[in-house]
């Protein structure tokens, strides 16, 4: 019978203490909670509570608003000019899907003057949580194979050296 290399190796009551730790100190430092944060940064306007609440409704236009708090998070593109500065941090565990736990959303209305119409901020509360599909979504139309798509620009392209437009 061949001995392998560890076979008769003695490990010592304190080598097998120190490994121990070392291993349990190794899956403790694994499970622990990091917090990021994603968006805008409300803690960079210092009393952001002061600061926003400089922005009068009615009187404050979009050019000063800009200067307060910076660009915002996304702008709407139809319905009156609004911003929205939207503030997410996350908390990470280990393997686990991260998860919302703070969020702050600012919107600013402006109406067609260009003037604050109102000021709104919503939390983590006024939120619905929003389930996404992993699959794709696949949308009714016109389906054509390669051939079908070669068939329909048959004949389309001009080849008596005429330019755009018959010039």
């Amino acid at each position: 019978m061949t001995k392998t290399p560890f076979q008769g190796m003695i490990f010592s009551k304190r080598l097998r203490f120190v490994i121990s730790i070392v291993l349990c100190a190794l899956i403790c430092c694994s499970c622990t909670t990091t917090y990021v944060n994603h968006g805008y940064s409300f803690d960079d306007l210092g009393d952001s509570t002061s600061t926003i609440s400089s922005i009068t409704s009615g009187v404050t236009g979009e050019i000063p608003v800009l200067q307060l708090l910076g660009s915002p998070t996304f702008v709407s593109n139809f319905g009156p000019s609004t911003f929205f500065y939207v503030s997410n941090q996350f908390e990470h565990r280990s393997f686990l899907e991260p998860r919302l736990v703070k969020q702050r959303i600012l919107e600013i209305t402006f109406d067609d003057r260009h003037i604050v119409r109102s000021i709104k901020e919503y939390d983590l509360g006024h939120g619905k949580e929003v389930i996404y599909v992993k699959d794709f979504v696949h949308l009714q139309g016109n389906e054509m194979s390669v051939f079908e798509q070669f068939g329909r620009n048959f004949g389309r392209f001009n080849t008596t050296g005429q330019g755009p437009g018959g010039l």
